[in-house]
């Protein structure tokens, strides 16, 4: 009888006291809970400033568009133009009445929701993320999608952007990273606003979210958010998206630009961010082509004055990888050649340990720079999150630098610095793109 009566108050209790969250885990990145409805939050606090930093990064971006390019932007967008119960002017009074600011930044990726408040107006936030997630009016359809389309020509006009999206359609052609974020003006005229709110409930579901709050925070938020937000926002099942690399097709590709320069871009697909060679490409990266100290910008521009702008980036993407070196030069041919030469010394002759040294020093000098604001440390710790690297990784990153040998560095160049693709925009021969497989 006395173990039946035990268990019988074994059972009341943890029917009664049912923990608040489905995980947490407590890191010195920060701290993070994944709520009953499978909503994902991240706090880090920073009592040294006055404000407060939300970070909504929705998992959709280009990956999840399905043919309709653009619908994801289009989207994000469409939420701050009103609700049930204010419209565009009301919503946006009701969060700069009190010191704050909204944006929205989109990816191929996700789509990230940035609210700023007072540390004060915290409820603020809250209040205005439940609002637009639970209530959108989706009105102003027409007005939205024509700035999208203002903002698709304007960057047309821009030689770097030109550059970046012929880049990407070479490098990942036939897949969703082949797509521009904005989408296509034909792609944007072809959506309907009953497929925006199609997209709306598919995607923006808190299972398929990552709530990044960073700034002076008290250690009763967690308890806030989970109060507004878990039977507000309810589970459903996310789609899963596939979609297969085909082999690179690497050669010279050319779009003719009247410009006073040419913009030139060497890419290589690399790894993604959940493999362990991500942290070696990065101090690769930090060789080559990070800061004037690098190896590139020291050839190319001070030595031989062949960049007007030299520099190389290793983004964190998450089914695929990039390697990429830009540079302005009003001699394309002999710019593309001392860069490529730079490329074949790192793989055929060794790293002296000095120079590993430094590099790394300027890679967690870089990292300590761009963790210096609460939005820096926000977008960090959502991108690993959403990549699958795990936010915690942000505080290991110093660290990992340490751990790569030169060995390393010589071995990702031989692996990865393959069969580049190579995009040069500006005032070639022609007005449409050429294809010259070298």
């Amino acid at each position: 009888m006395k173990k039946i009566i035990s268990i019988m108050i074994l059972l009341v209790f943890l029917l009664g006291c049912s923990p608040s969250f489905y995980f947490e885990d407590h890191t010195l990145a920060g701290d993070k809970y994944v709520l009953r409805n499978g909503l994902t939050v991240i706090v880090k606090k920073n009592p040294s400033t006055d404000l407060a930093v939300f970070d909504l990064f929705v998992k959709t971006g280009a990956l999840t568009e399905q043919g309709r390019n653009g619908i994801s932007y289009l989207t994000s967008r469409m939420l701050f133009t009103g609700t049930k119960d204010k419209n565009r002017e009301e919503l946006v009074d009701f969060l700069e009445s009190k010191g704050g600011n909204f944006k929205v930044m989109p990816s191929i990726q996700y789509n990230d929701l940035r609210i700023v408040v007072p540390s004060s107006e915290i409820s603020v936030a809250l209040k205005f993320l439940v609002e637009i997630l639970t209530s959108p009016s989706f009105e102003e359809f027409d007005k939205e999608k024509k700035f999208v389309l203002d903002e698709i020509k304007e960057k047309k006009d821009s030689p770097f952007v030109v550059a970046d999206l012929l880049m990407y359609s070479k490098l990942y052609a036939g897949t969703p990273y082949a797509n521009p974020v904005e989408g296509s003006e034909e792609s944007v005229n072809s959506i309907s606003l009953d497929e925006v709110k199609d997209y709306f409930q598919k995607w923006y579901v808190p299972n398929n979210m990552i709530l990044v709050v960073s700034g002076n925070v008290n250690d009763d938020l967690i308890d806030e958010i989970n109060k507004v937000f878990s039977f507000v926002l309810k589970m459903k099942e996310v789609p899963l998206i596939s979609f297969e690399f085909s082999d690179i097709v690497s050669g010279k590709f050319e779009e003719n630009k009247f410009t006073d320069s040419y913009y030139i871009e060497i890419g290589y697909r690399t790894a993604p961010a959940v493999n362990e060679d991500y942290i070696k490409l990065k101090v690769l990266n930090g060789l080559l082509g990070e800061g004037p100290a690098s190896r590139l910008y020291f050839s190319l521009r001070e030595e031989q004055s062949l960049a007007y702008r030299i520099e190389s980036a290793s983004p964190t993407i998450k089914d695929t990888g990039l390697f990429r070196i830009t540079i302005v030069s009003s001699d394309p041919e002999k710019a593309v050649s001392e860069a490529l030469k730079q490329v074949e010394k790192v793989k055929n002759e060794a790293i002296s340990l000095k120079e590993l040294n430094e590099v790394k020093s300027r890679v967690k000098g870089r990292y300590a720079i761009m963790h210096q604001k609460s939005y820096d440390k926000n977008e960090y710790l959502g991108i690993y999150e959403v990549v699958g690297k795990g936010f915690d990784f942000d505080h290991a990153y110093p660290f990992a630098v340490d751990q790569v040998s030169s060995l390393d560095v010589q071995e990702m160049a031989k692996k990865y610095l393959v069969n580049p693709v190579i995009v040069v925009v500006g005032p070639v021969h022609g007005g449409e793109v050429k294809s010259v497989l070298e």
